[in-house]
């Protein structure tokens, strides 16, 4: 019996079904912290039998098929996850960086806006990593004045040592960063 609360999601009309997130949770956990991939697979795989629009587990199975090097068909169960959760931010960066490394640098590109606009400012690591992902696609497209203004972007948003780390990651002209300011 599946253990089900009242709770609506707030991205879908799906109701909150609890043995699916502790299931996601050992997947994830299995994934992450074991290299469990199998064990992890075969949870998604349940948690996708009963509830086909599950975001996060449509996410999970990519990042594993990822793993896997299965990239066309990581980048199907992202873009299902997009399907199902049009601001799944997580999923347009996964969708850019699969594209990226088929050399689709543009369309990556368009992938990676997608994410900065559905992006959760609250998590912070995947926002470093965020303009981390838009630099390296600018830096391949050749689009140097939009990497400046993506640089200064950063320094506004991010920490002091995040930003500088970037500016010395792409080989960019040393220059003063400015101090972060309220916007």
């Amino acid at each position: 019996m599946t253990a089900q609360l009242n709770i609506v999601n707030k991205n879908t009309a799906n109701v909150f079904d609890l043995t699916a997130e502790i299931m996601l949770k050992e997947a994830q956990d299995k994934y992450t912290k074991n290299n469990d991939y199998q064990y992890a697979l075969n949870n998604i795989d349940k948690i996708l039998m009963s509830n086909p629009t599950n975001d996060r587990a449509l996410l999970l199975k990519g990042d594993i098929l990822l793993s896997f090097g299965c990239k066309t068909e990581a980048i199907k169960h992202y873009q299902k996850a997009i399907t199902v959760n049009p601001i799944c931010a997580k999923a347009y960066s996964s969708v850019a960086s699969i594209l990226d490394m088929f050399g689709n640098s543009l369309e990556a590109y368009q992938y990676c806006l997608e994410a900065f606009k559905y992006a959760d400012k609250k998590d912070y690591e995947f926002l470093v990593s965020l303009y981390d992902q838009k630099i390296a696609i600018l830096m391949e497209i050749k689009n140097y004045r939009e990497i400046r203004k993506t640089l200064r972007e950063a320094a506004k948003n991010l920490s002091r040592e995040d930003s500088e780390y970037l500016l010395s990651c792409y080989q960019t002209t040393p220059q003063k960063i400015p101090e972060k300011t309220n916007l």
